[in-house]
Formats: C-alpha cells, structure tokens, sequence
C-alpha cells in the first residue's frame, strides 16, 4: 500500500507523510461551524507503481462561507444580517425573556441562510457579570401558544381552543409527575 485515503468531514490532516503515505483528505465544503475557521483543500497524488510520484495539497475556494453572530437584540441582529448576506449563519441571540413569536419570525424571513438560532439567557451568557443570577428564561407557555397561533393564523385563538390546550398542558405536566 503506497496510500491510504481515509474519509473525515472536517479539516484535511496528513497522519502520516511517510511510506505509506495516510491522510484525511476533509470535506469539499465546511459542513459544521466547528470547521469555519478550517481552510479547506483537495489533494493531488501522482501514483505509479514504486508509490506515491507527486503529492500537492490544493486550497480549495466557493461555496458559503459559516459566520458565528452573537447580537444583543432582535433589531441588531437583522441589522447585522443584511452584512453577511452571502454565508450560513449560526445566529446566538442574547435575551431577557423569550422573545415574541413574530420576532423569531422576521430572523428566520430577513435571511434565507440562518441556519441556527440559539436564545442565550442574558444572565447565563459569558458577558454577564459574575455571580449574576443565573434562571432560565421566564416563559408563560400560553402566551407562547397564543402567540404562535396568531403568527400562523393572523388571529387569536378561540378562548374553546386556549381551554384544550390548558387541558393537554395540565394533562402533560400530571403525566411527568408520575
């Protein structure tokens, strides 16, 4: 054996440069943001009987690049979208509270390759000050449900429709009690 090519979806590593030559070629294109910052590349062997002629590694350009924003609102961050227009994006959002569903709604409208959105408790994030109180974001799962449905139906829900989902709720909750 004069190579051996071993499939790996993140950078492209050389184990082992001697005969036999072993070695990660990566993937074409970064498909985690853990590789954002990885170049990736393309190897180029020459091969002959006698083992490995010629070996280049070739820095492979294209496709979207992965950007990491981190905002403090929902109005600085469709602001800084519009920035990054041509990359994924992994969006943390630091808040407060959970914000509204139309929020969430517009974020995921203002831009076509936000692939992740993570809420990040403003109390919980490494800028906050140490020793701050560290709760999870407060939620009142009804006015989430009701929020939600105004965003899906352009209306609130019927109050029948509020009292079955306070009856599934309730259900639910005595179910993990159990």
């Amino acid at each position: 054996v004069h190579y051996v090519a071993l499939g790996h979806i993140h950078r492209p590593t050389i184990v082992q440069p001697e005969h036999p030559l072993i070695a990660y070629a990566g993937s074409l294109l970064p498909y985690s943001f853990a590789d954002s910052h990885h170049e990736k590349s393309a190897f180029l062997l020459e091969l002959s009987p006698h083992g490995v002629e010629t070996f280049a590694q070739l820095p492979l350009r294209g496709g979207y690049p992965l950007r990491h924003l981190r905002c403090q609102s929902v109005a600085t961050a469709l602001r800084e979208l519009v920035h990054h227009r041509e990359a994924y994006i992994r969006l943390e959002l630091l808040c407060d509270h959970a914000p509204a569903a139309e929020d969430l709604h517009s974020l995921q409208q203002a831009h076509p390759r936000l692939v992740e959105l993570r809420l990040i408790p403003r109390d919980l994030s490494p800028d906050a000050p140490p020793g701050a109180l560290q709760e999870p974001l407060q939620t009142d799962i009804e006015e989430l449900f009701r929020a939600f449905f105004r965003a899906r139906k352009g209306t609130d829900p019927d109050p029948a429709l509020c009292e079955l989902f306070r009856e599934v709720l309730s259900e639910h909750r005595h179910g993990l009690m159990e």
